[in-house]
């Protein structure tokens, strides 16, 4: 896509559509401070992962705890993000390459978030991948649970951790 449509693009979204917010690293207290104080001003979608990632949150971000305690920080999180009125959606990551995931790997990590968001009591309706990597079969399993996948320029998308840039 031509860098200059692309600005363009994304300089409209940021106008007049709604901020999604891909939510990653949200279990750092840095960034948790930044999402507070963003909350005050803004209401947003947030697409949050769930612990089918925790190794995603151990490799990209860091975390240094264990699976159960990255659990109890992103539903508290989460559960603050719902009571201050900001929606709350579902981001998976497969791979970048999800040619390389098997149709079983991808029914057990979306199945498994799908089941975990619906357990903790999350009303959420939209799914996200990271890297907007997905496929047929990525696309059959989130159909088949009345999902929808929206596409990029649908929001005005940033992450979690880019409050904390600058």
């Amino acid at each position: 896509m031509n860098r200059y449509y692309r600005f363009a693009r994304m300089t409209f979204n940021k106008i007049f559509k709604t901020t999604a917010v891909h939510t990653e690293a949200i279990h750092n207290d840095k960034v948790w401070e930044k999402v507070k104080e963003f909350v005050k001003n803004q209401d947003a979608e947030w697409f949050v992962l769930t612990p089918v990632d925790f190794e995603f949150a151990k490799t990209m971000f860091g975390f240094g705890g264990t699976a159960k305690q990255y659990e109890k920080t992103i539903l508290q999180r989460y559960k603050w993000l719902q009571e201050h009125g900001q929606k709350i959606q579902l981001h998976v990551h497969l791979r970048y390459f999800v040619s390389m995931v098997s149709k079983k790997e991808q029914e057990e990590k979306i199945e498994g978030a799908i089941n975990w968001m619906k357990k903790n009591g999350f009303d959420f309706d939209k799914i996200v991948f990271g890297w907007w990597s997905y496929n047929k079969i990525s696309e059959e399993i989130v159909s088949k649970h009345g999902l929808v996948m929206p596409k990029y320029f649908d929001y005005y998308n940033i992450h979690d951790y880019d409050l904390i840039k600058g």
